[in-house]
């Protein structure tokens, strides 16, 4: 099972939604847009990140 994955995977992708203009990438796309987002904000998920801890 990877539910706690795709449970993370979603947490990531909401605080990027959270601090970023992106709120529309869910409604457009949907859960299979999750890693693609993931993917095109990195750099900025790890600057979320960085300045969380």
């Amino acid at each position: 099972m990877i539910i706690s994955q795709e449970k993370q995977a979603l947490s990531a992708f909401f605080t990027i939604i959270s601090t970023s203009n992106l709120p529309m990438v869910l409604v457009a796309g949907g859960n299979w847009k999750i890693t693609l987002a993931l993917d095109l904000e990195i750099e900025q998920v790890q600057q979320v990140i960085e300045g969380q801890n």
